[in-house]
């Protein structure tokens, strides 16, 4: 996936399928999920980057609440040092 649009329609659908009850051995189960996501581009192609973009968003969709996702941007790992 790289069209913005459809990653955040894929995430939300992560998110919305995880928030609903299912059935494990004849008791119902809830979890729930929040989701952080990178769309990997040409001037970021390193592993342990990306991993790092994935959990700075990932983080920003936890503060945002249950049940979110958030897709990386760089001003995010700003906003985030700013904090510390």
């Amino acid at each position: 996936l790289e069209d913005p649009a459809d990653v955040a329609l894929f995430a939300s659908r992560i998110v919305e399928i995880l928030d609903r009850p299912f059935i494990v051995e004849g008791s119902i189960a809830e979890i729930g999920a929040s989701v952080g996501v990178v769309i990997a581009n040409r001037d970021v192609v390193e592993p342990e980057k990306l991993a790092q973009q994935a959990d700075v968003a990932l983080y920003t969709a936890k503060n945002a609440g249950k049940g979110q996702y958030c897709i990386y941007r760089p001003e995010l790992s700003d906003a985030l040092e700013r904090r510390r």
